[in-house]
């Protein structure tokens, strides 16, 4: 039989192994749905019911089993909804569009109506041959080429040199009494073009050009002469070997305001002692016309480089009138005009392509100067930043950039349609003159 203290004993403990089993643990709803609310350095335990006995002992080793163990501890992620991964997307491997660029701001000016003037070939005169076979050198280049032969007599009348756009005045003596028909020819828009012993002729005619200092007689001799001219130097280069191959040949005794010297070299005189400093190709223009005067012509033996030479002076002479328009075209807009190239294109050879640079941003002009004679011509101008500009015509015109930015330019000139072959034209550029 039990003692009644022993059944009080058992009880006390029973009711407190159950308070222990049947504890409840607040819940910390900061941490999870399942960890403990705890007191630093204690656990928190809600009792049952006090007990109306005495208090219990339990001994400690019955106490220390009785601590139920803790839960286990469970992810951060324990309660919370679960997003399934997702792969960033691949990347493009096209590469993204570069914004547009803002078109340029262009206009076109033009100098002939092609609408109401209809396309004609270039009327070309020329003196008969002594020393110059100027005539046979035209003959070289085509059917664009073709010529009248005329006397010199006839050269003294205006109303025959009035036929003609381009008078070819050949190497001969004489010609003083030519002084104003050779004036009046040029300043109605003509192209005179002189060589050598007709230095008198032109003198007389323009004496306002003429530089005393410049007379000089040469020897027979060869002459290393400086390129002066941008267009002749892109040619040539930077100088060029001409043979004069009989004496008594004359200087260019052309300077001052309006002369252009295009070739210049040092010579052994025919007069004196040591070399003399000789222009030897010059162009000046007079009222609406131009004159070309060159020591040297052609002769009976050219070298490649002389006979390109005597080429581009053929194609300054037959587009002088084009070029002129457009040069007081830029004049006038304010501009300083800079020839950039002079040449000609043919069905084999149709398309020229050069840089300009272009030193400051602002207004640049791109002159394609030619004559109304059936072709058309297209300039293409490629920007430094790759904007593209496109203008197609049947006689010269301007395409002038408002807004260019500086850099390096690149312009093609190409030939979609030609009525003979080694049709000329020029191409002159118009920017704000250096300060």
């Amino acid at each position: 039989m039990v003692k009644p203290q022993n059944l009080a004993i058992q009880a006390g403990a029973v009711l407190a192994l159950g308070a222990a089993l049947l504890g409840v643990y607040a819940l910390d709803r900061s941490d999870g749905p399942f960890s403990r609310a705890a007191t630093p350095g204690a656990e928190q335990v809600t009792q049952g019911p006090k007990s109306t006995g005495p208090p219990a002992t339990i001994p400690a080793k019955d106490q220390e089993a009785s601590t139920p163990p803790a839960p286990a501890p469970v992810p951060e992620t324990a309660g919370k909804e679960r997003t399934p991964a997702v792969k960033p997307p691949a990347p493009d491997p096209t590469p993204p569009e570069a914004p547009e660029q803002p078109k340029l701001h262009i206009k076109v000016i033009e100098t002939v109506t092609t609408k109401t003037v209809k396309p004609r070939p270039l009327r070309l005169a020329v003196t008969p041959s002594t020393f110059d076979d100027m005539g046979r050198l035209l003959t070289s280049l085509g059917e664009g080429y073709k010529y009248t032969l005329i006397e010199t007599a006839e050269v003294r009348d205006p109303e025959r040199l009035a036929q003609f756009d381009v008078l070819f005045l050949t190497c001969a003596a004489g010609g003083l009494d030519l002084r104003k028909s050779l004036r009046d020819f040029v300043a109605r828009g003509g192209t005179l073009y002189a060589s050598d012993w007709r230095l008198e002729a032109v003198a007389v005619a323009f004496p306002e050009f003429v530089s005393l200092f410049k007379i000089g007689v040469g020897v027979k001799q060869d002459v290393t002469a400086d390129v002066l001219d941008p267009g002749l130097r892109e040619l040539v280069g930077p100088q060029v070997v001409i043979r004069f191959d009989l004496g008594s040949w004359k200087a260019a005794a052309f300077g001052g305001q309006g002369v252009n010297t295009l070739l210049r070299g040092k010579y052994q005189k025919l007069f004196g002692s040591g070399l003399g400093d000789a222009s030897l190709l010059v162009k000046f223009r007079h009222g609406e016309g131009t004159v070309i005067f060159t020591s040297f012509h052609n002769e009976k033996q050219n070298s490649n480089t002389e006979l390109k030479l005597l080429r581009y002076l053929v194609f300054t002479a037959v587009t002088a009138q084009a070029e002129s328009r457009l040069t007081k075209t830029i004049i006038s807009g304010g501009l300083s005009p800079h020839l950039l190239r002079r040449g000609a294109a043919s069905a084999d050879d149709p398309q020229v392509s050069h840089t300009y640079v272009h030193k400051k941003a602002g207004r640049l002009q791109f002159a394609l100067a030619f004559e109304n004679q059936g072709a058309r011509l297209r300039l293409t101008l490629v920007a430094p930043d790759g904007r593209e500009i496109k203008r197609e015509g049947a006689a010269g015109f301007i395409v002038e950039v408002q807004d260019a930015p500086a850099g390096t330019w690149r312009y093609t000139v190409t030939a979609p349609i030609l009525p003979f072959p080694n049709f000329p034209f020029t191409l002159t550029v118009g920017e704000a003159a250096a300060p």
